[in-house]
């Protein structure tokens, strides 16, 4: 018997690597999550008056290590999924009882654009500015951040998406940044 081989050319690193994530989800394998670094600041706008939960683990089932509340500006170090790992910018400023560090669901930090004597700031397809902007958001708004990778930050405002570079973030909540 004579079968036909189903041969797929995959033309890209990344088009390999979800052919082999998919591959491997069917076979029951789940590839561990890793940590993307980052080096990034933003605040919570979450306004749930209890504060925003504060993880052990960067899932919705992770024990609740501590809460923070609303504007408060926090250092990113990491992004798992839609987990961000922060630690508060200074604690006893901003009076928060939690000091350490912990995880949070992404979308409930935000930060602003710059911009400033602008209209508007640059959104990129990835974080980097080798290939031209792909949106723009108006200057000085706020924005909900969804990702990180190093100091450039994943942010939606409204229906535009895109990668914000790090001049262009204010993590100051209720004032300017300079």
């Amino acid at each position: 018997m004579n079968q036909a081989l189903n041969i797929k050319i995959i033309p890209s690193i990344t088009g390999l690597v979800c052919f082999l994530s998919s591959s491997l989800a069917l076979a029951g394998c789940q590839p561990k999550a890793v940590a993307q670094v980052c080096q990034t600041k933003a605040y919570v706008i979450d306004t749930d008056p209890q504060g925003l939960n504060v993880r052990q683990q960067p899932n919705s089932k992770g024990q609740i290590i501590g809460t923070l509340p609303l504007y408060t500006e926090v250092n990113v170090s990491n992004h798992q999924d839609n987990w961000l790992s922060v630690s508060p910018i200074d604690p006893e400023l901003q009076r928060v009882e939690f000091s350490g560090k912990g995880w949070v669901y992404a979308s409930l930090l935000g930060l602003n654009t710059r911009g400033y004597g602008t209209d508007s700031v640059p959104l990129y397809s990835e974080p980097s500015k080798e290939n031209p902007p792909i949106a723009r958001v108006d200057s000085a708004t706020a924005v909900t951040m969804l990702s990180c990778s190093g100091e450039w930050v994943l942010i939606k405002q409204k229906d535009t998406q895109g990668w914000l570079e790090p001049d262009e973030q204010c993590a100051a909540a209720l004032t300017s940044c300079s």
